[in-house]
């Protein structure tokens, strides 16, 4: 009958046009992964990442676009982590070079600016005990320096009215 043969007719086509579909499909799949792989290995992860996520779409049985997925969230994770590593050296850097500041102004008996840069590394890293002694030192000291300065003051003019007295009594 014309009607069964015309029914194998639009199945062959149907046949014909899903077969012809599924090579688009696995050309456009093998497209974006090729894109995808390019940009891996040129270290564009973002743009990489976004062509396996298209490449799923296409087909979204397939592991590798995934695994891949997966391996790019590593790198960056990675990549963000030894950022804040160098980030957390340079600010210890920092940190250390204006303890020692201190530590030299201390030595000196520059008290007050011995102070002011302990308090400027703790302003970068707060919480430090060892600086936080360091301050409690250099106000013991700046105290005690000053306290032995009045001393000293009183001690000289009791020498000078002492001078004087004996000097209108000769």
């Amino acid at each position: 009958s014309d009607e069964g043969v015309q029914q194998k007719i639009s199945d062959a086509q149907a046949a014909m046009a899903n077969m012809m579909a599924a090579g688009e499909k696995e050309e456009k799949y093998k497209a974006l992964i090729a894109r995808a792989d390019k940009a891996l290995v040129a270290k564009q992860y973002e743009s990489a990442k976004s062509s396996y996520h298209e490449a799923l779409t296409v087909k979204a049985n397939e592991p590798y676009p995934q695994q891949k997925i997966n391996e790019i969230d590593g790198i960056i994770a990675g990549l963000a982590a030894s950022k804040d590593a160098a980030a957390k050296k340079a600010l210890q850097e920092k940190f250390d070079k204006i303890v020692a500041q201190g530590d030299d102004n201390a030595i000196k008996q520059s008290y007050n600016e011995a102070i002011n840069k302990y308090e400027e590394a703790l302003d970068l890293i707060p919480g430090v005990a060892a600086v936080e002694e360091k301050i409690a030192d250099a106000k013991r000291k700046q105290q005690d320096l000053m306290a032995n300065k009045a001393l000293d003051e009183q001690y000289n003019e009791w020498i000078a009215k002492g001078d004087k007295y004996f000097t209108s009594k000769k």
